[in-house]
This record gives C-alpha cells, sequence and structure tokens, in this order.
C-alpha cells in the first residue's frame, strides 16, 4: 500500500483576501483537511491515537506559490507522509489545478505526543506495517533557522477567540496565519513563499504580541505570550 491520498476541492470566495489572493490559512486548511482524512483511513487520525492516550501535533509548516490560484477554481491536494525518523514525522503536499498545472508546493514537520505529558513519541510504529512511502519531497531544501531583516519591528496586539479554538482545546494552527496576515496587511504584496514554526499551544483568550520586521523581499514576525515568551515565528517571502 502506497500511503499517499488524494482529495478534490474548490476554491471559495472566503479563501481570498480582498486583493483576490489566496489566503495563507485558506492554504493551510487545505493542507490540514487532507492529512486529517489520510491520517483517518489508514488508521491513525486523530479519534484513533486519542483511543491509545496519543496526539498529532505540527511543529512546522511551510510553502510555496508557483501559480496563482483563481476564485471558484477546482483544485486537488494530493498528501503524502516521508519515511519516519526518529521523532518527526514529515508530510508533503501539492496542489494542481485542473490541467495538472503545480499551484503550491508545501511540507509539514508533525509529532507524536503523550497526552498527559506531552512527552514526545517515537513515530515508525504507528504507520500500517508493509507501507510503501513515496520518497520524493514536494520541497527539495529543508528549512534553517530564521534571521530577521535589519530594522525596527512594529508591533500589534491581539487576542483569540473562542471560533479559533479546534477540539485539540488550543488555537487551531490555520489561524495563526490569519493573525500574521492582520500584522502584516501587505494591500500590494503577494505571499510567495510562506513558513510558520510552532513552538508552544496557544489558547483562547491569551493575550498575543506580534512583532514583525520587513524588508522589500521578506516579512519575519514572531508571535509573543503575555509573559514575553516565543509561541510561534513566521516567515513571509513576498514574490
Amino acid at each position: 500500500m502506497l500511503l499517499q491520498f488524494s482529495m478534490s476541492s474548490v476554491l471559495r470566495t472566503s479563501d481570498f483576501d480582498r486583493h483576490s489572493r489566496l489566503l495563507p490559512s485558506a492554504v493551510l486548511e487545505l493542507f490540514q483537511d487532507a492529512a486529517g482524512e489520510h491520517a483517518d483511513r489508514i488508521g491513525i487520525g486523530f479519534r484513533a491515537l486519542e483511543q491509545r492516550g496519543l496526539l498529532w501535533v505540527v511543529a512546522r509548516t511551510r510553502y510555496i506559490v508557483d501559480r496563482s490560484a483563481q476564485m471558484y477554481q477546482p483544485v486537488a491536494v494530493t498528501t503524502w507522509p516521508l519515511e519516519p525518523h526518529g521523532y518527526i514525522c514529515r508530510r508533503e503536499y501539492q496542489i494542481t489545478g485542473q490541467d495538472g498545472a503545480v499551484l503550491i508546493r508545501g511540507s509539514s514537520d508533525w509529532v507524536i505526543l503523550d497526552r498527559a505529558t506531552r512527552a514526545p513519541v517515537l513515530a515508525r510504529e504507528l504507520y500500517p506495517a508493509g507501507a510503501a512511502y513515496r520518497a520524493e519531497p514536494a520541497l527539495e531544501e529543508r528549512p534553517g533557522r530564521l534571521h530577521e531583516p535589519a530594522g525596527e519591528p512594529s508591533r500589534f496586539d491581539m487576542t483569540p477567540h473562542y471560533t479559533d479554538v479546534d477540539f485539540n482545546g488550543h488555537v487551531n494552527n490555520t489561524r495563526y496565519a490569519d493573525y500574521v496576515l492582520d500584522a502584516l496587511r501587505p494591500e500590494q504584496r503577494a505571499v510567495g513563499h510562506f513558513r510558520i514554526d510552532y513552538l508552544h499551544e496557544v489558547a483562547e483568550g491569551q493575550p498575543l504580541t506580534l512583532l514583525t520586521v520587513q524588508d522589500e523581499a521578506r516579512a519575519v514576525c514572531r508571535g509573543l505570550g503575555a509573559e514575553g515568551q516565543a509561541l510561534f515565528v513566521c516567515e513571509v517571502q513576498w514574490k
């Protein structure tokens, strides 16, 4: 059995910003839905892990835009896990149009945690025995450490709301992308490369401060808690 899954979708009005550009949160939602359904189908989804006292947590997601998407466009989302090593489960994504042209390529790093202790769990034994792994990654290069552009950071304060929280009891990973775009307000700029590293869970009502430094090529946004602790960091490279 090859560990690969594809699903069809149609891009909605709400997936785009006021300038008809596909929102990063919409891309992350497509990734999340495809990964979730695939995990369910092979017996390692949310409910299956919950019964074993385990939890999937996304540690990093990134993607590159190859072609612009259009409102109401039918797309296919294909996802596959790479063979796991240690505690990291890497999953790849590809969004294509009806003509087969690649629109977006992405990758995410996941870890499995013990629900009670939040300790990481080795991943290899969770996947079905005898499964075949697709070897090629969607993104060849591995991400390095993020370095901020020079300059004084701008500040944006906000508080997550009830509708930001998912069934894990904390802010859903896709919502962070909306927070970053609210802080950046990229009126004349389109996203070419998006990366977000999730460092700690964020709860409903938890005050957040987003500090952003940017130049003509990219922006780095750090999400801080009330005590100044880093909760996530995001890099946006402009097309």
